[in-house]
């Protein structure tokens, strides 16, 4: 019954979480005994008998069945999308961390100028100075 919920959800774009997804795919739930609840404890699923007749009968949970191909395509799409969002950091720190250098390289050469222009400066007198 999942599976066509989940194929119906996926082809109108919609995101399902199954509760079983922490199961690794293709394996079932084992086997319940029934000797191995107690009347207390609460029936497995809602809905079942909390009693059965014999202890030797055995009630086999239902699986909720997922497609492994799906799960691969929705594990591949949410990796696309993580690597795209990462890509784009990673270019956006670029652009900025070559924006920041080319700054840091132009207040450099106007430092470099200055101290420069200031040396020719002191040239200059000093060559009036001894000229006079």
């Amino acid at each position: 019954m999942f599976a066509a919920h989940a194929a119906a959800a996926r082809s109108s774009g919609r995101r399902v979480l199954a509760c079983s997804a922490s199961r690794p795919s293709g394996l079932a739930r084992p086997r319940r005994d029934v000797s191995e609840t107690s009347p207390s404890s609460p029936a497995p699923r809602p809905g079942w008998a909390r009693a059965f007749s014999s202890s030797e009968e055995t009630v086999e949970v239902p699986v909720d069945e997922l497609d492994p191909s799906s799960l691969a395509d929705a594990y591949n799409r949410r990796r696309a999308v993580y690597n795209r969002s990462v890509s784009a950091l990673r270019k956006q720190y670029h652009a900025e961390f070559v924006e920041q250098r080319e700054r840091e390289s132009r207040a450099k050469a106007r430092e470099t100028a200055k101290v420069k222009r200031a040396a020719l400066e002191r040239k200059r007198l000093k060559a009036m100075r001894t000229a006079e």
